[in-house]
Parts: structure tokens; sequence; C-alpha cells
């Protein structure tokens, strides 16, 4: 299959060149790896970096209920109101769902924003109170990039084979 998409691709440039049409060098050379092996490697990528990220969170919030009493005088230690740490165990467990399921896009820039901007001022209230190093936020936050990063790659690339199928509709 991927060898036929190769030289479909050929006969197609050729073909232009043929035609006496004017196009690109850079195109006429420029092969591209078909998309089905680049998505499975962007979505593996996304998929075990989304699930390193959700068990991470999930064990969080699991954390906060058994070892409740440890979380409060934490937070306290941190300088933060210990009912902080039900509202964040809800929006950490709403942000996972929404994060695997991955339904509306809105939603899920708006997840992304959250758990960044939890875990980068986690960060900074560990460095700032000189209680912990902040280490466990920047091992959550480099996941979650990851995952922001090929979920926008998914994306594109999705709207990318969208249009070229209207494309290849509207030139048959």
């Amino acid at each position: 299959m991927p060898s036929e998409a190769i030289n479909e691709q050929f006969t197609y440039r050729f073909s232009l060149l043929a035609e006496g049409l004017q196009t690109n060098r850079s195109d006429l050379f420029n092969l591209r790896v078909p998309n089905f092996i680049i998505m499975s490697s962007n979505k593996l990528l996304y998929r075990i970096c989304l699930a390193f990220f959700s068990l991470a969170m999930l064990g969080a919030v699991i954390n906060s209920i058994i070892n409740y009493e440890i979380v409060v005088e934490t937070f306290k230690n941190l300088g933060y109101p210990p009912h902080l740490i039900h509202l964040l165990g809800a929006a950490q467990v709403l942000g996972v769902m929404l994060l695997v399921l991955n339904k509306g896009q809105w939603f899920i820039e708006w997840v992304y924003a959250g758990f960044f901007l939890n875990l980068s001022l986690g960060f900074i209230a560990h460095l700032i109170s000189d209680y912990g190093n902040g280490a466990s936020a920047v091992f959550c936050l480099i996941p979650l990039l990851v995952t922001y990063i090929q979920y926008k790659r998914l994306e594109s690339s999705e709207k990318i084979r969208e249009d070229e199928k209207s494309f290849v509709w509207n030139r048959v």
C-alpha cells in the first residue's frame, strides 16, 4: 500500500511536467510519508503521554483522599486554604474525563489551560515556600505539554486530510 501511494505521487508529478505546467522544484522531489504511518506514531505518543498524565492526576486525587490530613498540612505550608483540596480534586477528575473522552474542542483548550496553571503555580508555590521542590509538578507538566502538542498536530493533520479529501473529490 505505501509503495502504491509513492508511485501515484511520482506519476502525478511527472505528468505535470509532461503537460508543461509550472511546478515548484521542491514540490517535485518532496515525497511525503503516507498519512497512516505518521498518524499512528503521533497517536501512539499522544495516547501514551495522555495515559501517563491521566494516571498521575488521578493518583494525586486518590492520594488527597487517602492522606487527607497530610495534604491539608501541605496546603497550609504552601499558603493555600484547605477547602481548595476538594475543588482541585473535582476539577482534576473532570479535566481528565474531558481529555480522555476528547469531546468539545473548546472545553479541551480550557482543560489544558487549567492543568497548565495548576501545575505551574503549584511548582512556583513549592519554590517560594521552600517546602519541597515541586518536582512532581514538573514531571506532570512535561507529559501535559507533549500531549497538548500532539493533540494540536493530530487536529491539524485531520484538517489537512479532510482538505485533501475535498480536493481529490473536486479534482475527479
